[in-house]
């Protein structure tokens, strides 16, 4: 078998200690965007295009309320986006304490305060066009953008972990790039006895790695969006517990072991 120069030396520690962390905030955008659109009136707090597209629906209809109600979240997320980034540049230019994540723990508190806020007025969002509704919506929206900022270079990949459509982007490309790898290899050893040790040498290759962390991105975020529907259906916005315990569970990881650092080296 040649040598291939798409085979790293080895795993960047990065990678190794940010696949998890990517996971795991991909399971709670999934859980947290289905929570969002199931009490606040199908409206999304992380899927933005699924916004823009019902934003343009109402606009062709002139209906003004329905314009308002998905252009809210556009704005809170877009908001979101832009606090974190000058957190994060903060973080990579020293500016800011390094060994704490401070875009995860700004994503608890903004959760959290939706689960007081859903305490104190009975589980219940108000429709619009009450202020209790669009606070509501600008916190999950808010903690969404904020999540956009936290991890977004695996192993050399750029990514979002609320933005699946673009990780099902980035799982085709590096599918595609697999099958000119893949033939390239069979041309220099033809024959069925080298097809092993060709399929073995896959698991080394660079783009089947990012092929498994866009294929693990998007199952995530699918069993993070089933596992928020059946929550919210038993236990209405109080289910927002959940994400907000593993976000701190991955804020503690990350103070002992500050995964924003190796991030930021990446750049």
């Amino acid at each position: 078998m040649p040598n291939n120069p798409d085979l790293p030396k080895s795993m960047p520690i990065g990678a190794l200690q940010t696949w998890p962390v990517a996971l795991l905030l991909t399971l709670t955008a999934g859980y947290v965007d289905i929570v969002g659109y199931l009490s606040v009136y199908q409206v999304f707090t992380a899927h933005m295009s699924g916004n823009t597209a019902d934003m343009a629906k109402h606009i062709y209809a002139l209906q003004w309320s329905g314009i308002v109600r998905h252009a809210w979240p556009i704005l809170a997320f877009v908001a979101g986006l832009i606090f974190a980034a000058t957190l994060f540049e903060a973080q990579k230019r020293k500016l800011a304490f390094r060994r704490l994540p401070t875009t995860v723990v700004l994503e608890a508190v903004l959760l959290l305060v939706f689960l007081l806020v859903t305490i104190a007025i009975g589980y219940t969002v108000p429709p619009q066009p009450a202020p209790d509704y669009y606070l509501m919506v600008a916190l999950l929206a808010l903690a969404m953008g904020v999540q956009n900022v936290t991890i977004r270079k695996v192993g050399g990949l750029h990514l979002y972990t609320t933005f699946i459509t673009g990780t099902l982007v980035l799982f085709a490309e590096s599918a595609s790039q697999y099958v000119f790898w893949f033939i390239a290899q069979w041309r220099r050893a033809p024959g069925c006895r080298h097809l092993g040790p060709i399929l073995r040498a896959s698991f080394g290759v660079t783009m089947v790695r990012h092929m498994a962390l866009t294929a693990g991105l998007w199952s995530c975020y699918l069993a993070g969006a089933t596992a928020g529907a059946f929550a919210n259906d038993k236990y209405q916005t109080r289910c927002v517990l959940a994400p907000l315990m593993v976000l701190i569970a991955i804020a503690i990881y990350g103070a002992v072991r500050p995964f924003a650092e190796v991030i930021a080296e990446e750049f």
